[in-house]
């Protein structure tokens, strides 16, 4: 029986030599993985939703072979589905020369959603006329999203959302629901400004603005910000506070 264990163990263990090194390119130097940085965040800072202006098929022929593309594209069909065009650790091509609050070139920084749509008609009084989208198509998408938003936790695991709501099944429909945006999320009663970010398994780590020794980085860039930046910085995050304190105390308002 040991002569057997024996016989089982060396097997193993020849069978992991025979397993190659990771390397860059065949036969190149090995590289060694047994140690990881903390100095590192999430690629993925937006999300960023488009229509196609088209039907499934013809969206589809120039979202995979066109110079253009998304991460996923959500169909018009009964029931819906969605395609994964794109892996989510590489950047797709759907923002363009973009810009958002300092962050350029929003490719980098971003996933992209489109959503099967056939765009505008042009009325009487050539006004752009835009069909509804379809409910079930609204409900994928608003799904997908939560999904997405519920994986996010603190730093010490505590969840960062505490739920993710639809403005319709809460209020319903009417004009006060058209001041809201679709989804309310609900964040953990931690202010914002004092977090340095949050994690998700899925999406990685994604750090406050300015978080990691007082230091920017836009585009591959990093430089120390100066000293009356740190200040105007400082200002910035007060202002979000008392902000993010007053959309808190509107919150407790609700039904």
């Amino acid at each position: 029986m040991m002569r057997i264990l024996s016989l089982l163990l060396a097997a193993l263990l020849a069978g992991c030599a025979a397993v190659p090194p990771v390397t860059t390119t065949e036969g190149g130097v090995p590289i060694d993985t047994r140690y990881t940085a903390q100095g590192q965040d999430s690629r993925v800072l937006f999300l960023i939703l488009h229509y196609t202006v088209g039907d499934l098929a013809g969206s589809m022929k120039t979202l995979t072979e066109d110079d253009v593309s998304a991460h996923y594209l959500l169909s018009d069909e009964s029931p819906p589905r969605i395609y994964r065009l794109v892996d989510e650790n590489r950047r797709a091509w759907h923002s363009g020369r973009s810009t958002w609050q300092g962050h350029r070139l929003l490719n980098a920084s971003s996933i992209g959603i489109e959503i099967v749509h056939p765009g505008f008609t042009l009325g009487p009084d050539n006004e752009r006329v835009y069909q509804p989208f379809p409910e079930a198509q609204i409900d994928a998408l608003m799904d997908e999203i939560a999904a997405g938003l519920s994986t996010f936790h603190d730093f010490d695991g505590t969840p960062a959302v505490r739920s993710v709501e639809r403005v319709a099944d809460r209020f319903g429909t009417g004009s006060r629901a058209d001041l809201l945006p679709d989804l309310i999320v609900r964040w953990s009663d931690q202010p914002a400004t004092a977090l340095e970010g949050v994690r998700s398994d899925r999406f990685g780590t994604v750090r406050r603005h300015g978080v990691a020794l007082q230091r920017e980085i836009q585009h591959g860039a990093i430089h120390h910000a100066p000293a009356a930046q740190r200040g105007n910085n400082r200002r910035r995050m007060h202002a979000l506070e008392k902000r993010a304190q007053a959309h808190q105390a509107a919150a407790r308002h609700l039904p």
